[in-house]
């Protein structure tokens, strides 16, 4: 695999910022490495559905029916060894870009200007254009009805069944609050409103405390700790 095409999924692989940012305006299609194009489509849908970087475990799992993709997938998971610089995306995207735009002027020249079917070479033009113009111009919102959406809905809930990890933040420990939201991801600004003396404040703080302290109480011993996290409160 070519070092450029390795690094951005490395990036994509590791950071939920890269991914979001790559899957938000791009597709696989930029990945002109074969090898790097296949594995790249899988990691993308998953970012898509799930809006967070694709792990290793969950892409095997979505795709067990395709084995020979779960071996490259785990190749390259494995062949990674060091930690992708958020601050070096930009840069990569636009070598990506760079790369990408060079092939397609090159297939531009191998059009057959000699052919009689004008109409053909002309479309063929035109979509070489609109791929290349396309890359500079940020993708909005898409429309499409509930019919289009169900597939990855169906999708998303049967991974969801299989593994309630897939895509979870950092949860609260109100069972209901994490059913709706599947934990607080980056970037979340969530507003809690209410009277005054409700209780938002001690119910606040509450939340802070068991996401820090995550499963873990007092009882729990020593190299059975799981994972907390640090929090900041700050009440006006």
């Amino acid at each position: 695999m070519e070092e450029l095409d390795f690094r951005l999924l490395q990036g994509i692989a590791q950071s939920s910022f890269v991914a979001i940012s790559y899957s938000s305006k791009y597709n696989h299609k930029l990945f002109l490495d074969p090898p790097a194009n296949v594995i790249a489509k899988p990691m993308l849908d998953y970012v898509k559905a799930y809006h967070a970087a694709p792990s290793i475990r969950p892409l095997l799992e979505l795709n067990k029916k395709d084995p020979e993709l779960c071996i490259k997938l785990n190749e390259f998971y494995n062949s990674i060894n060091s930690k992708y610089n958020d601050s070096d995306y930009k840069f990569d995207v636009e070598k990506l870009k760079e790369r990408f735009c060079l092939f397609k002027y090159k297939e531009l020249k191998r059009i057959n200007t000699d052919s009689t079917d004008v109409q053909s070479g002309v479309k063929q033009v035109q979509s070489i254009l609109n791929e290349i113009k396309g890359l500079n111009h940020s993708q909005g919102a898409t429309r499409k009805s509930l019919k289009d959406y169900t597939p990855d809905f169906i999708a998303e809930y049967k991974a969801k069944q299989k593994n309630p990890e897939i895509g979870q933040g950092i949860l609260t420990g109100y069972s209901y609050l994490d059913f709706l939201k599947n934990g607080f991801r980056a970037a979340d600004l969530i507003m809690i409103a209410g009277e005054s003396g409700a209780g938002k404040s001690m119910w606040l703080n509450n939340i802070a405390v068991n996401m820090w302290m995550q499963k873990n109480t007092i009882d729990t011993l020593p190299g059975q700790y799981t994972q907390g996290y640090n929090i900041v409160y700050v009440s006006l």
